[in-house]
């Protein structure tokens, strides 16, 4: 009596597996799904972590060139160009999705800034703190706002660069 208990409960086992072995199938594609999600949450992670290093980085060189360098081509033109690319890549290791035309609203951004030079926010909003000073800036200058456009290219071309390699990546 007691074996033919046992086989009963082994044959009922058998049987409950076998139906959610049938029924996991259907289930196959979301799994998959669900896989290529954690995948991408991975990637981004990642992704935006790499941002962030390349943030500080990009921070550091603006710092030493603020403090070490004195005029010329690097102070002038160069350290405009890395700001706009700076900002681009706080926003990018900020948000887990890229906003769109994040290249065009970071100029539009640093535009605005250029423009609150020229009429003189500073002044105006009685800005005492000397680093908020530093980030506003003090004077309007024309080719701030070419070196803005030339780094804000620079993050879209990299933005269309990258937006190809996903394509191909997810194409096989």
């Amino acid at each position: 009596w007691f074996l033919q208990l046992n086989l009963k409960a082994k044959f009922k086992r058998k049987a409950l597996r076998e139906k959610n072995l049938r029924e996991q199938k259907p289930n196959e594609p979301k799994d998959a799904v669900r896989h290529e999600q954690k995948l991408q949450t991975k990637q981004s992670v990642r992704t935006r972590l790499a941002f962030l290093a390349a943030a500080v980085l990009i921070l550091a060189v603006e710092i030493y060139i603020a403090i070490c360098v004195k005029g010329g081509f690097v102070r002038h033109y160069a350290g405009d160009v890395l700001a706009v690319i700076l900002l681009y890549a706080f926003v990018r290791a900020i948000f887990s999705v890229t906003p769109s035309n994040l290249a065009l609203k970071i100029f539009a951004f640093a535009a605005a800034l250029e423009l609150a030079q020229y009429f003189g926010a500073v002044q105006i909003l009685g800005i005492e703190n000397k680093i908020l000073k530093i980030m506003i800036g003090g004077t309007f200058d024309f080719t701030d706002l070419l070196c803005y456009a030339v780094g804000c290219v620079l993050a879209g071309v990299y933005e269309k660069f990258e937006s190809k390699n996903q394509q191909r990546r997810s194409d096989g």
